[in-house]
């Protein structure tokens, strides 16, 4: 319970420095190859929901864990390309990228209804909710609240350290206040003050998967976090492996990293 409070827990500065996490490796799981991960959530504490993308190989997919096996799949129509998901009151929400269809199903991957995703959204890159409202980044330093019952945005974000605006935000995920988000192409993570969007810190996950500069040429990069009873899980594009990790604070920096 420590390491959790630790993990989870910013400690404020003085300088306004912000601080840098590294990674302890606490479990490693299969992960199909295949898979071209774009969304992960918990279900349960055995079922994970997987949103895999590329055209014509687009699909939701409920998992057994920790076996990984697949309980059940839905394609999308291949002119679909699956991005992000989250779960808000037993339904899925899973964003499409250039279609700007966000569609919504039953937790047994029933197709409920299909969303038109109006501007100023441009794109649908990852989603996350806070038990209430729906978040969406659409590849930019942006993050929109939206209402799930009207579809409505109500306000925005600008994902920031200081002065200096971060883009490419992608997969989202909710955890204890904060936003977590994935940037295409980075080796880090970040937690955002869903508030201001200021960043409150960098996770660095270097080193993760084997073969890992590889996996980036390829396009295969980090991409996938998914928090359930305490429990950290990440894992990337066409990734072997989901691993589970704790964070271990690593120091404080003033000014964005190379990320």
């Amino acid at each position: 319970m420590l390491l959790w409070v630790l993990s989870f827990t910013i400690l404020v500065s003085s300088d306004n420095s912000v601080p840098i996490y590294k990674y302890s490796i606490i479990n490693t799981y299969k992960h199909s190859s295949k898979d071209y991960t774009q969304g992960l959530e918990y279900l349960s504490n055995d079922i994970l929901i997987q949103s895999a993308g590329e055209y014509g190989r687009s699909r939701l997919q409920k998992l057994n864990f920790p076996s990984m096996s697949i309980i059940k799949e839905y394609k999308l129509d291949p002119s679909f390309f699956a991005e992000g998901i989250t779960i808000l009151n037993n339904k899925i929400y899973q964003l499409t990228w250039l279609e700007k269809k966000m569609f919504v199903y039953s937790t047994d991957l029933v197709l409920l209804d299909v969303i038109i995703i109006k501007n100023p959204i441009l794109q649908g890159w990852g989603i996350c909710n806070d038990g209430i409202f729906l978040y969406i980044s659409d590849g930019s330093s942006f993050i929109y609240k939206m209402d799930p019952n009207s579809y409505k945005i109500l306000s925005s974000i600008k994902v920031h350290q200081g002065t200096k605006y971060i883009v490419s935000i992608n997969e989202l995920e909710w955890v204890n206040g904060e936003i977590w988000a994935n940037i295409y192409y980075s080796k880090y993570f970040i937690r955002i003050n869903p508030d201001n969007g200021n960043i409150l810190a960098w996770v660095n996950l270097t080193g993760l998967e084997a073969n890992e500069d590889a996996f980036w040429y390829g396009g295969y990069v980090l991409n996938g976090i998914a928090v359930y009873d305490q429990k950290i899980f990440v894992t990337g594009k066409c990734w072997e492996h989901l691993y589970e990790i704790e964070l271990v604070y690593y120091q404080n920096i003033t000014d964005v990293p190379k990320y």
